[in-house]
Parts: C-alpha cells; structure tokens; sequence
C-alpha cells in the first residue's frame, strides 16, 4: 500500500534538484509545471513505487537549462513514456513532410505527455518517445491508440551532459562538442541593456534624444505620459524615476548597437531603473570605452535557421538585435573594472589560451598567456571566421540552436592566420570601418521625398522604398540575406516606415549593402581556406591524431 503524504509547499516553491550544479545566469526552472513534476518525484522518491502522468509543455524535453531536470528523472524512474506533440508556434515547427504541426489545444507552447513510475521490478526500461506531428484531428486519432501502437515509437538513450530527451542523434554531436563553448573562452558576459520603454529612450538621432532629455527634465509626469504615450506604469520603469534620473544624474549620449548595422542614440547613467530600467552597468561601461564584443545567442531553437552572431562596438538592447524571441549576450574582447580604473583585463580564459597555445605548438607569452606571434583581435577574427563558415552553419546547425556555439582549435598556425585574416575583413565590414564600405556598388535613383509609405520592395535588382525612388543593382543574394532572424536588407528600411532618408541614410544603406555583398564572398573564402586545410572536422584535429 503507498502510503499518504500531506502537501509539502517547499517543492511549489523551488526546484532545488533540478537547479543544482547548472552554473546558468537565467535558469528559467520556476514554471508551475516544472514544480509539480519535482513534488511528483518527491512522493514517489519517498514511496519507492508508483507512477505519474502529466499533460505538460514539451520545453523540458530538449531545454538546454532542463538538462538537471532530464537527468534526475532518469535517475529516478525506471519506467519512462513520452509522448511529444509538439505544436510549438514559436518554436514554427513543421511535420517532417513540410505540412503544418498544429497543436493539440489552443495555445502556442508545445505538449508533451509523460508516463513516469517507479516499479516494483529493480531493472531499467530504456525512455521510450513517441514523436507525433501534424494536424490536430490527425494527433488526436494517434492518442486514441495505446502506446506501443503509435507511430514513430522509438527507444531513447539520452547522453550526457544534455540528456536531452529526443530521438535523433547527430553524427556530429562528438566533434562539435570537443570545440570550445564561447562562454568557456570569454567568461565576461552579459545580455544587453533592457530599456523597457524604447520607443523614448532609444533614437534615431541625437536631435530627437536631446528633445526627450528636455522635456524630462522639463515638464511634470502627467505631461511626459501623455504626450509620449507611455501608459501606465510599469514594476521596473517609472515616468517619474526617468525624470528623476535624467535630472538628478550626471549621464551621456551614447551609440545604441539596436540592429545589425542600425546605429541609434540613447542616454545612460548607470542607475538601474531609471531612463533605462537595466542599463548592464558593468557591461556597458566595458563597451563606452574602445572595445569590441561578439554578439551571440543561445536556445533559439526554431526561432531562425540562421546563426546568430554579429561585432560591435557598442552596448546593445537585450531583445531587438537578432529575433524578439531570443536574448542575445555580448561577449567584450576586453574587461574595463568600472571604479575609475585605467586598466583593462583580455577577457579569453586562461584554459582556453592554454590549450590554443597547445594545438598550435606556440609558446605562452606576456602577462596575459598569449600564444607567441598572436594578439586579442587575431583571436577574435579567428572566432569570428569559423563562425561564418556557411560548413560550421550547416553541420552543426542543430547544435546552435540549444546553447551558445562550440569554436574548434585549429590544428595548425598556418591555418589559424588563414582564417584569422578574412575574420578580421568580417569584422572590419561588419563594423562598417572597412574602407571598401565607400565603394558602392548601388545607385539611389527617382524623383520623390525620399520618404519610406510602406514596407520596401525588391524587384529585378533595384530596392523599391517608394513608388518611384529606389536602390539599383542590389543583388538578390544580399537582399535575401539574414542576419539572425532579421533580413537585413528589408529590415533596416522597414523599422524607418513613415520617415524620410537623408543624405547619410542613404549613403549608409549603400555602405550595408555593400558589407553584406563582401560578407556573402568571405564566407565562401572561409570555407575554401578549411576544405585546402583537409576540412571538417580534419583541419581542426592534431596532426599525430
């Protein structure tokens, strides 16, 4: 007989099991769901025999922060059914023939059921899966069916350190993970500055900052929220703290990094919640002195196909760069100490630039354990470049989408500098100081206002921004190129709707054009350079291996 246990609030309040040991600065493990499995668990931990059921969201099958949780569960039960629904709108998941996967209810996350137990017998079942996809009335004939009858059942082995609970493995997945994650080479991270009012504290130009900054400091509350719109207030950003903190504190103007080549204005103190309700005071003043920072994400499963990364110079917002339903982290090349220090750290780990020095057979030299011959921005521009592998895209692309990417140590100096030196052109166009940016390769064309009515067009090589002006001879492949989830291209004109371009505009869309016609070349450049080294993964593995 199992005995009866009495309510125990701590396991509704935390999930301590499933949290330890993950070293996450965003856990993300405090959904409902979550803590009724671990209290589920509990009970049946304390009984010794029993089983489960849950009808749930299906994100602790593959999370990349769940992967305590998979392995406690495995632990525990020896009995596991799952049936994963799928259905995610966000992840936009498709049947595996290309036909639609709808969800089983009216909602956006996707379902998974769980048949968790723990049996009288000590031997362990291996997980079983049952992965059901397209239309709705087509899962629910699949649920009608007892378990073993379903389709697509399959018996799953999950492997650390992810344990994910799915059934494809990837041939890949050993090599990949021998590269170094990018957190592991630069540990000073940290996602962007989060405003929680963009549309007045970030700016097209400095002219529009200096009005808002004016009227702050200026007009009462009521006025500021009903003239700019801004609603009631919020927990974390408040008319009155951003008057206060624009009037009361010594600040600056400085470049926002809002898009891909989109360079806005905003205003920062260092006061959290204030004009910007978490300015990332350590961060950002890392990247208001001269610095550069990789700009990647994590656990974007679904959300692009794309590989997300970008340099910069500047702070950026902690939701806009890539996709709204990502947060992109920016890695600084250089720790600047905030305490009016004048010093500044390389932020690359010592076990990194330890085993670099080691596949490249490079003595360590300086004070910080360089590899003889090499410098911080060669270090860069080489992640830079492998990153940027349309290969490395392809290969590892389920990979990228479930944490922050793994880099390959190359296996040879010569093949370091080679990739090292179309990395650093990347970087160069990326940031648009690269000289061959004034080359233009467009003209802007047409008699108008210069204004933007609508959404753009692109159509035998021109760039249509309105009826009758335009950007000749952009290629197609540019136009269609996508930085993170963002055509790049469209997306520029599109967030400037309603206004007109001026003379730097237009010169400035002419540069991106240009950078993403050069990016498209070295991508290929990249790849050629790896394939002439023995390519993938050979060029990345030691020569007496």
């Amino acid at each position: 007989m199992v005995p009866m246990f009495t309510y125990n609030s701590h396991y509704l309040k935390s999930t301590p099991e499933y949290k330890r040991g993950l070293g996450e600065k965003k856990i993300n493990l405090d959904d409902d769901f979550i803590k009724f499995v671990r209290y589920g668990q509990h009970l049946m931990e304390m009984s010794g025999i029993g089983a489960l059921g849950f009808i749930t969201n299906n994100v602790f099958l593959e999370g990349l922060t769940h992967r305590q949780m998979r392995h406690s569960i495995l632990e525990c039960f020896n009995y596991i059914e799952i049936v994963d629904l799928h259905g995610s709108m966000q992840k936009r998941e498709q049947a595996p023939d290309g036909g639609a996967d709808e969800n089983v209810f009216d909602i956006k996350q996707g379902v998974a059921i769980s048949v968790l137990a723990i049996t009288a017998q000590s031997d362990r079942r291996p997980l079983c899966l049952a992965d059901i996809y397209g239309k709705r009335n087509l899962k629910y004939k699949q649920l009608s069916k007892s378990f073993r009858d379903m389709e697509q059942v399959t018996e799953v082995t999950p492997l650390p350190p992810a344990f994910f609970f799915k059934a494809s493995v990837n041939p890949y997945q050993s090599e990949y993970e021998k590269g170094w994650s990018v957190p592991a080479i630069m540990p000073f991270y940290n996602s962007g500055i989060q405003t929680k009012k963009d549309s007045l504290t970030i700016h097209y130009n400095a002219d529009d900052l200096n009005n808002v900054l004016s009227d702050l400091r200026n007009r009462d509350v009521e006025w500021l929220r009903n003239h700019y719109g801004l609603g009631p207030d919020g927990r974390d950003w408040k008319v009155k703290l951003a008057k206060d903190d624009v009037t009361n504190s010594v600040g600056w103007k400085f470049i926002v990094q809002y898009r891909p080549f989109d360079f806005r204005y905003s205003y920062y103190t260092g006061n959290s919640k204030g004009f910007i309700a978490y300015p990332r005071k350590e961060l950002t003043e890392c990247l208001l002195s001269d610095n550069l920072a990789l700009a990647t994400m994590r656990q974007v499963a679904g959300v692009t196909d794309e590989c997300e990364v970008f340099a910069t110079k500047f702070p950026m917002t902690d939701r806009s760069m890539y996709s709204t339903l990502g947060t992109p982290y920016l890695f600084p090349l250089y720790f600047v100490p905030t305490e009016g220090s004048s010093s500044r750290f390389i932020n690359l780990s010592n076990e990194f630039l330890r085993d670099l020095a080691l596949s490249l057979k490079k003595m360590q030299q300086g004070e910080f354990g360089l590899p003889d011959v090499l410098s911080p921005e060669d270090i860069f521009n080489y992640i830079y470049a492998i990153l940027h592998s349309p290969t490395y895209r392809t290969r590892y692309a389920e990979f990228l989408k479930i944490d922050f990417p793994r880099i390959p140590l190359a296996s040879s100096l010569k093949l370091f500098q080679k990739l090292s030196k179309p990395g650093g052109e990347l970087v160069s166009l990326h940031l648009l100081e690269s000289s061959k940016i004034n080359q233009f390769i467009t003209q802007f064309t047409g008699e108008g206002d210069n204004r933007i009515p609508k959404k753009p067009t692109y159509k035998d090589g021109s760039v249509w921004i309105n009826a009758n002006q335009r950007f000749e001879n952009v290629p197609e492949a540019v136009w269609n190129f996508h930085v993170g989830g963002y055509q790049t291209c469209e997306k520029w004109l599109k967030e400037r709707k309603g206004r007109r371009l001026n003379e730097d505009d237009i010169a400035h869309y002419q540069k991106i054009v240009v950078a993403l016609n050069e990016t498209i070349r070295l991508m290929q450049e990249i790849d050629a350079v790896i394939t002439l080294h023995g390519g993938w993964p050979a060029a990345f593995q030691p020569a007496d291996n």
